[in-house]
């Protein structure tokens, strides 16, 4: 990624889609999937810093990169949990017996705004 800013900058009146159009073009795959990741980690880090005022070392931020696209490439050859795709078999909803009930909960929770919300599925043998 040496000396990339000349690569990025803007030609004649690009807008931001036109630069990134003419970079997934010009660059190899792996060379513009880590620009994207770069520019959404600054992005995020931009934005925490407002509120909490800590930034990380450059060093950090390069390897938190580096990992997020090998643990991205891995799930999509695994599916996520380190198995083969061709190893995870469809699963198919199976009704209760008759009489009896299948109940469904989540919940979650929005850090720090004192929200959070739950949820519930309650079926019988008919769905």
């Amino acid at each position: 990624m040496c000396g990339f800013k000349p690569k990025v900058q803007r030609v004649g009146k690009e807008d931001v889609v036109a630069i990134l159009i003419r970079l997934s073009k010009d660059w190899q795959q792996e060379e513009f999937e880590y620009f994207l990741i770069l520019s959404w980690k600054l992005w995020h880090i931009r934005n925490n810093s407002e509120h909490s005022g800590t930034i990380p070392k450059a060093s950090e931020v390069m390897e938190w990169c580096a990992q997020y696209i090998n643990d991205y490439r891995e799930a999509r050859v695994t599916g996520g949990n380190g198995k083969d795709r061709n190893q995870y078999r469809e699963i198919v909803w199976s009704p209760p017996e008759v009489g009896l009930l299948k109940i469904n909960v989540d919940a979650s929770e929005k850090k720090g705004s004192r929200c959070s919300g739950i949820s519930c599925v309650v079926r019988n043998e008919n769905g």
